[in-house]
């Protein structure tokens, strides 16, 4: 009891360079709770002020306590941590960034170190104590993969997740569209263009059916339909069908223009 009231108390009295320093020493030493307990510190300092709640700064902390929860078995809440530091290194940074792209390879590992986890031959997705859908980040992983081009680790984690959640009736369509329009984009950056044309098929099928489950009229004009088929015309302009390419463009004029309507 009296150790811990001493810990915090040497907590408060050290600065955000000294708390990163000290989690670094007791890191290397393999002093996994020390270390989670020193960023967790600076953390909390950082983030006092309102404007440095998604700091970069924060962003590597996050990043840190991610790696130590990972390191302690904490799979979930490892996952958690990098997600949050993701997201804001992708708005502060860019998805295309150095520290995003370490964040996304640690949740790469992390994924993989769950699914092992929770059977391997299984190929099952599944949702921790802490409320990590690994669902989500299998999607958020291979977008991340594909933004700064590593199109090989991308296409398995994609595919991957579409063959799970084609065999569960029960899986997110929203995930799902993201997935299809993530692997179109990618069969489209490596020129694989009719790969390419039969994703966007599939994610405006997935599109069309979640407009229709929904109860907003104002949806039918969604934005992820207009943009699966204006993808799907720009695939058609790439592959030479240039008649086909310049009709779906005007229809997509015409429904951004139905949809500026329905908001108005």
């Amino acid at each position: 009891m009296m150790q811990s009231l001493i810990r915090d108390f040497a907590s408060l009295t050290q600065s955000i360079p000294d708390l990163i320093k000290n989690g670094d020493t007791a890191f290397g030493e393999e002093k996994y709770d020390d270390a989670l307990n020193h960023y967790l510190a600076a953390l909390k300092k950082e983030r006092r002020s309102p404007v440095n709640t998604a700091s970069i700064q924060s962003a590597a902390l996050l990043h840190k306590i991610g790696i130590v929860l990972a390191k302690t078995g904490d799979s979930f809440a490892a996952m958690n941590s990098f997600e949050e530091a993701l997201k804001i290194r992708q708005d502060k940074l860019g998805p295309g960034s150095e520290d995003a792209a370490e964040t996304t390879a640690q949740m790469t590992k992390v994924l993989d170190e769950i699914r092992i986890q929770n059977g391997v031959g299984q190929r099952q997705f599944v949702k921790g104590d802490k409320g990590v859908s690994i669902e989500k980040v299998s999607v958020d992983v291979g977008t991340n993969l594909l933004e700064w081009g590593d199109y090989k680790e991308a296409e398995r984690i994609l595919m991957e997740f579409l063959q799970v959640v084609n065999e569960n009736k029960d899986s997110n369509d929203a995930e799902k569209l993201k997935a299809l329009s993530a692997m179109a984009q990618l069969y489209r950056a490596q020129g694989k263009y009719e790969e390419a044309k039969k994703m966007y098929l599939e994610a405006l099928k997935t599109a069309r059916k979640m407009a229709a489950d929904s109860q907003n009229p104002s949806i039918k004009e969604d934005i992820s339909i207009i943009n699966c088929i204006a993808g799907y015309g720009e695939i058609l302009r790439k592959a030479g069908d240039l008649w086909q390419a310049k009709a779906l463009h005007k229809k997509v004029r015409n429904m951004l223009l139905a949809a500026k309507q329905n908001t108005k």
